[in-house]
């Protein structure tokens, strides 16, 4: 019988963890020469680039503390240093040495610097590249600290948990065990994660799912009256531009992507991990939306209050802008502004998340297929 290695999954919508009791210690900036191939590393040139590491050993035991790695996904470092208390808090409890790596191609640990997306540059932004550089620099630091043996847990969230668990996988000999929240490291089918953002919800207030799907109901009826609908709508959502039948996709994808990022970071204190958003912040969108004088009207300020808090600066009153606050990618739930994420979907990171009304409370005309995703990767990126 096949013993798997020490991986702990939580499947909570968690991408970090930062409580109250465990603020952001301060940390130390250092640069490591990374390869940027590791499995061909002579044949270019150049070969290496400068990979940001944030480092803190405020309650190390140079005798036998732990290292406690985070394992960095799509971002800056120090965003993710600031939004994980947890790792902090342990490091308290074991005395450990806790490290944050930036993963390659973010944050200030660009290969080839601003020629990273010309001439298929970007063909070493693999999670195969990405985890060999955090294994090399735990290698390396293990030693510079005395003792090769000594215990190293990895930590992530979402695809840093992912990172964090393939990297206790495939080096069993570096990591002594993963801590992986939040993480999907084996295939989900097309309709699970909002299916799971639906449950979210339904935990909370049964009643919730069944609003918003009342709700969409009426988004979609107003749409098929054409312009006095699509008026309405622009109206009720504070949209910046009309919309019409050409936006009425995005605005889809737009009002859904609010719940999916209160999802993801539905932590039980405010957070600005995703935007500055409020502690439950599921919950307080079903409130919001229980509370409306109409289902569609729930569902209307209960979008807009998510984008105030996360586009607007927590400004109310002004209008959103459907095209700069939802950027329509290979990854569903949206790339923001980084293309390396969206490369990263489409050569190698392949999530696939569609709704049918059915197990989940979004609407169907919002799909997802094999044949789009591809479609949409090969036309942008020849592949």
């Amino acid at each position: 019988m096949a013993i798997l290695p020490s991986v702990v999954v939580i499947t909570l919508f968690f991408c970090g963890s930062h409580a109250g009791s465990a603020e952001p210690l301060k940390y130390t900036e250092y640069y490591v020469e990374s390869l940027i191939d590791h499995f061909n590393p002579l044949i270019r040139n150049p070969n290496t680039f400068q990979q940001r590491i944030l480092l803190n050993r405020q309650y190390f035991d140079e005798e036998s503390g732990p290292i406690l790695v985070y394992t960095g996904n799509e971002g800056s470092i120090d965003h993710f240093w600031n939004n994980t208390g947890f790792v902090f808090e342990l490091a308290k409890a074991f005395s450990g040495y806790v490290v944050f790596i930036e993963h390659r191609y973010y944050g200030k640990s660009i290969p080839f610097g601003d020629a990273w997306q010309q001439d298929y540059n970007y063909q070493f932004l693999t999670v195969e590249q990405a985890i060999a550089d955090y294994a090399v620099f735990l290698a390396d630091l293990k030693n510079t600290l005395g003792n090769p043996k000594r215990k190293v847990i990895a930590f992530g969230g979402s695809y840093g948990g992912m990172l964090a668990a393939y990297m206790r996988f495939k080096y069993p000999n570096v990591v002594d065990g993963a801590l992986s929240a939040g993480a999907p490291i084996f295939p989900m089918g097309k309709y699970d994660f909002y299916r799971a953002v639906t449950e979210d919800c339904e935990r909370y207030n049964a009643q919730c799912p069944v609003r918003v799907r009342q709700g969409y109901a009426t988004v979609m009826a107003l749409a098929a009256q054409g312009a006095p609908g699509f008026a309405k709508l622009t109206e009720l959502f504070s949209l910046c531009k009309p919309l019409d039948a050409s936006s009425f996709q995005h605005f889809l994808l737009w009002a859904r992507n609010s719940f999916t990022i209160m999802a993801m970071a539905d932590y039980p204190y405010p957070a600005s991990f995703l935007g500055n958003l409020p502690a439950w912040p599921i919950n307080d969108a079903c409130n919001t939306i229980l509370n409306g004088a109409e289902p569609i009207i729930g569902l209307a300020n209960a979008t807009v209050r998510f984008y105030d808090a996360t586009a607007n600066g927590g400004k109310a009153g002004e209008c959103h802008d459907l095209d700069k606050e939802y950027i329509d990618c290979a990854d569903a739930t949206g790339c923001g502004l980084m293309a390396q994420w969206d490369i990263q979907i489409c050569l190698q990171v392949r999530l696939a998340s569609g709704t049918n009304n059915v197990t989940d409370m979004f609407p169907p005309t919002a799909p997802w297929s094999t044949s789009m995703y591809t479609d949409y990767c090969q036309k942008k990126y020849g592949s």
